[in-house]
């Protein structure tokens, strides 16, 4: 059945970006615990390491469920945005990685709200409906760092 299998194809789209986005975030904060100068940028960081590694076991669990296959590594875009933030310093990595975390949040919110309008399985339109407050609240502190950083 193609109608089936094109939702159950967004959906497995859903969770595979949620996925990867939610792996940057960790990753990036990780990062950004050691390398951030600010406290402001070193505290979010730590909040998103918690947050979102919560969040993405959330997710495993949901795709366990499911069958679906979540990706385990970065990709490209991912990868090259963690080689710019490993290549910076200071100051300079304070504020680029403050700049990842305002785009990456903005798509991120798009995708949560995406998801809790338009994915068909009743467990990830939870999971996208849930997460999406807490995004919105990640993305109005980053936002804030980012003008305090200026």
């Amino acid at each position: 059945d193609t109608a089936s299998r094109t939702l159950a194809d967004r959906d497995t789209s859903f969770a595979n970006k949620a996925a990867v986005g939610g792996m940057a975030e960790v990753a990036f904060g990780k990062m950004a615990m050691e390398k951030a100068t600010n406290s402001m940028v070193k505290d979010f960081a730590a909040m998103m390491v918690k947050d979102h590694g919560k969040a993405n076991d959330e997710l495993k669990a949901i795709a366990a469920g499911k069958n679906i296959t979540l990706p385990v590594a970065l990709d490209g875009i991912h990868l090259k945005k963690q080689q710019e933030l490993e290549a910076k310093s200071g100051i300079a990595f304070d504020k680029a990685y403050v700049m990842d975390m305002v785009e990456g949040h903005e798509k991120t919110l798009a995708l949560m709200e995406d998801g809790s309008r338009n994915c068909k399985d009743a467990e990830l339109k939870a999971f996208a409906a849930n997460a999406g407050p807490v995004v919105k609240h990640h993305l109005e502190m980053i936002r804030k760092i980012q003008s305090d950083l200026k």
